[in-house]
Order: structure tokens, then sequence, then C-alpha cells
């Protein structure tokens, strides 16, 4: 190794970032700051649902298929121990117990945040035990540097 050239370390087990929100809670932009912040890939439901309705000539898919595709996908990068931010919606209890169970397979620590504003708060509400959950409220400013630095260390996970 050269001199002065250091390596980072890499984490025992890499992160699953899940992000929940709907079309209207501005939760892009916090996975984009959070993917730039960290130089952690992102995979979107929505790219998903886009590329499937296009290829199906078909205004609807299964509801739980994008999911399905964004946890193969995912599960090759966490395997390989690259941390991963999925944005979804998130809206039933199952999609997140098949984010759980991709968690449990790949040995990675899932967090789960939501993103929400006034408008739609307390929707799709569930349970989701003892996985970390950070809420943000998306009418105010978000940094992604206060946000790690303060919420998930506090959580333990970094």
């Amino acid at each position: 190794m050269e001199p002065g050239f250091e390596i980072e370390e890499q984490p025992e087990s890499p992160l699953l970032i899940a992000v929940k929100g709907h079309s209207s809670s501005s939760k892009s932009k916090i996975v984009h700051s959070l993917a730039q912040f960290h130089k952690f890939p992102v995979f979107d439901e929505e790219d998903i649902i886009s590329a499937l309705q296009d290829s199906l000539e078909t205004e609807h898919c299964d509801d739980l298929l994008p999911l399905e595709i964004l946890s193969q996908i995912s599960s090759t990068q966490l395997c390989l121990k690259l941390s991963v931010i999925i944005s979804a919606r998130l809206s039933h209890r199952a999609h997140f117990d098949r984010l759980v169970d991709l968690a449990s397979f790949t040995g990675s620590r899932l967090v789960f945040v939501e993103c929400s504003n006034q408008n739609d708060r307390d929707l799709d509400y569930y349970d989701v035990g003892n996985v970390p959950r950070l809420d943000i409220d998306t009418t105010k400013p978000f940094h992604a540097e206060d946000f790690i630095s303060g919420m998930l260390k506090a959580a333990v996970l970094i």
C-alpha cells in the first residue's frame, strides 16, 4: 500500500435504506440527496413500473412485481456488501415484509424512512417492529449530512 493511501473500511453489513412516500411527498429529493451524500445506488419503483408499462403495453401491472424486481436487483448489490437505497410506495405491509426478508437473506441492515408532508400524514401507516424508522417531514429543509450524523448514528447503524 502506498504511503498516505487509506482504504475506507467496509461496514460489516450493508445498509438497505427503504424510502417510502407518495409521489406528492418530495420523496425523490430526499432519495437523491441521500444517494449523493453516501454514493449509494438508488433503485426506484417508479422506474420499474414505467418500464413494465411500456414493455407490457398495459396501464396496470401486478402490485408486487415492481418490488420483486427491485428486490432481485438489490439482492445482487447487498450480497456484494454494497449498500443500496430503494425508493418505493411500500403501500402494503406485504411490501415491507418483502424488504425484511431481503435484509435477512443478504445480511443487511434495513432502515425504514418515511417521507411525508402535511397532506399525507398517517396514510398507509403500519408498524415496522424493531426496524429503525425515521420520519422526514418534506415541508422542512432536508440536509443529508445532518440526517445521517444525527438520526442514523443515534440508531446505532453506522
